[in-house]
């Protein structure tokens, strides 16, 4: 394993669903000995293979509504309608013991936590194209069409705040991606690579595809609906 030398801070990474967050977050872990990941609280379903405590922490609503009432969540946003909120006292933990505290949280949360927090680097993360997005949610096979749509919706709102991450990456591979983020921390000659503003033409060009895309998904999603009820 590899030790990050610079100092330690809170990395918040965000993408939109279906980009390979949750996979580049494990290589992370597994590659640098001093990141720990915050584990999320969720009102979400479970998918097949996840872990409690490890993936997620799932709950129900009226608990994530109790936790929220008595100030434990340092961040929380409804995605997907669901709820997600990451630990206040997990990453207060972190931070008291010098560690880097990797939070893989959506844009809202994202907003929230640089508002209250400080020393915080944020990252996003592309997908190569917004086909290859739609082509991985879907080969995922975890939700029906109609969800899956919803994600999709949803994802064009968190690109068009991709500007307003420090860095972007692009996630053509688990392990590259894993390495440009380790380069962002370690502050490495290329990292400036990714800063934003040498990133947006290429977050431009995303954003432009999506509603394409997006709008001809919709559409062969209505007529295989019309089709299902001839």
């Amino acid at each position: 394993m590899i030790e990050i030398n610079t100092e330690p801070k809170i990395i918040v990474v965000s993408a939109i669903s279906g980009t390979g967050k949750t996979c580049v977050e494990a290589e992370l872990v597994n590659q640098v000995s001093n990141i720990e990941r915050s584990i999320s609280y969720t009102t979400r379903t479970k998918r097949d293979g996840e872990i409690e405590g490890s993936d997620y922490y799932f709950i129900s609503e009226s608990s994530f509504l109790d936790k929220l009432k008595q100030g434990e969540f340092i961040e929380h946003a409804v995605v997907h309608e669901s709820y997600y909120g990451t630990s206040r006292l997990k990453v207060e933990e972190s931070i008291r013991q010098g560690k880097f505290i990797l939070l893989i949280i959506d844009t809202q949360g994202k907003a929230q936590i640089v508002q209250r927090l400080s020393n915080v680097t944020t990252i996003f993360i592309l997908p190569p194209s917004i086909q290859e997005l739609y082509n991985r949610l879907k080969n995922r096979q975890s939700e029906s069409y109609d969800k899956l749509l919803i994600r999709l919706k949803n994802g064009y709102n968190e690109m068009m705040a991709a500007s307003r991450y420090d860095y972007a990456v692009v996630n053509n591979t688990v392990e590259q991606c894993s390495q440009d983020i380790i380069d962002i921390l370690n502050k490495k000659d290329n990292a400036g690579n990714f800063e934003i503003g040498h990133q947006m033409s290429l977050v431009e060009t995303l954003q432009k595809e999506y509603p394409t895309i997006l709008k001809n998904l919709e559409s062969k999603y209505k007529n295989c609906h019309k089709q299902n009820h001839i």
